[in-house]
């Protein structure tokens, strides 16, 4: 008689068993497909927020004064002089000027 008892109570909660398994091998493989695709979403959000973040520091940036003369290195070259010491090979309009020629 018990067995007959557990046999009809295994047979009417078997479809939880089954279903319980099928939610569990779903969510194996929905988890295993969104591993790709959550990493990309919070790097967009992460990009988004930075974007944000660094348009309103752009006007910090705008309203603060230059440094004064004094304040820079004294072996940076003039802005008329490249590196090396020579001039610059362009003219001042912002188009190309013509090259110094040596003689000999």
């Amino acid at each position: 008689m018990a067995a007959a008892i557990a046999g009809t109570i295994s047979e009417y909660y078997s479809w939880f068993v089954g279903l319980t398994f099928l939610r569990i091998l779903s969510l194996f493989f929905i988890t295993l497909g969104s591993v790709f695709i959550v990493p990309i979403i919070f790097l967009v959000i992460y990009d988004v927020c930075l974007w944000l973040w660094r348009l309103s520091g752009i006007g910090g940036l705008i309203d603060r004064d230059p440094p004064p003369a004094a304040a820079r290195s004294p072996n940076r070259p003039n802005r008329n002089e490249n590196i090396d010491g020579n001039e610059k090979t362009t003219s001042p309009n912002g188009g190309a000027g013509q090259r110094k020629r040596r003689a000999g």
